[in-house]
Protein backbone atom coordinates (compact mmCIF):
# COMPACT_ATOMS: atom_id res chain seq x y z
CA UNK A 1 0.00 0.00 0.00
CA UNK A 2 2.97 2.26 0.60
CA UNK A 3 4.48 1.49 -2.15
CA UNK A 4 1.73 2.46 -4.29
CA UNK A 5 1.42 6.20 -2.59
CA UNK A 6 4.94 6.59 -3.42
CA UNK A 7 5.00 5.37 -7.17
CA UNK A 8 1.54 7.64 -7.58
CA UNK A 9 3.84 10.42 -6.03
CA UNK A 10 6.64 10.19 -8.31
CA UNK A 11 4.60 9.87 -11.26
CA UNK A 12 2.95 13.14 -10.12
CA UNK A 13 6.05 14.80 -9.13
CA UNK A 14 7.23 13.65 -12.73
CA UNK A 15 3.98 15.29 -14.47
CA UNK A 16 4.98 18.28 -12.76
CA UNK A 17 8.43 18.38 -13.71
CA UNK A 18 7.37 17.90 -17.19
CA UNK A 19 5.24 21.04 -16.95
CA UNK A 20 7.44 23.00 -15.55
CA UNK A 21 10.55 22.58 -18.22
CA UNK A 22 7.57 23.10 -21.03
CA UNK A 23 6.74 26.08 -19.55
CA UNK A 24 10.31 26.90 -19.17
CA UNK A 25 10.90 25.98 -23.21
CA UNK A 26 8.05 28.14 -24.28
CA UNK A 27 8.85 31.36 -22.24
CA UNK A 28 12.52 30.81 -23.54
CA UNK A 29 10.98 30.46 -26.99
CA UNK A 30 9.12 33.76 -26.76
CA UNK A 31 12.04 35.36 -25.22
CA UNK A 32 14.00 34.33 -28.48
CA UNK A 33 11.02 35.54 -30.70
CA UNK A 34 10.84 38.74 -28.90
CA UNK A 35 14.74 39.67 -29.97
CA UNK A 36 14.59 38.20 -33.54
CA UNK A 37 11.46 40.68 -33.71
CA UNK A 38 12.34 44.30 -35.49
CA UNK A 39 12.07 47.11 -32.77
CA UNK A 40 8.67 48.31 -33.28
CA UNK A 41 6.88 45.15 -33.41
CA UNK A 42 8.57 44.31 -29.55
CA UNK A 43 6.15 46.66 -28.28
CA UNK A 44 2.80 44.49 -28.83
CA UNK A 45 4.63 41.58 -27.50
CA UNK A 46 5.79 42.73 -24.22
CA UNK A 47 2.00 44.53 -23.58
CA UNK A 48 0.11 41.40 -23.75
Amino acid sequence: MLSLANRERRKSERRDLNERTRSAEQREATVFAWFKSPPSSRASVVSE
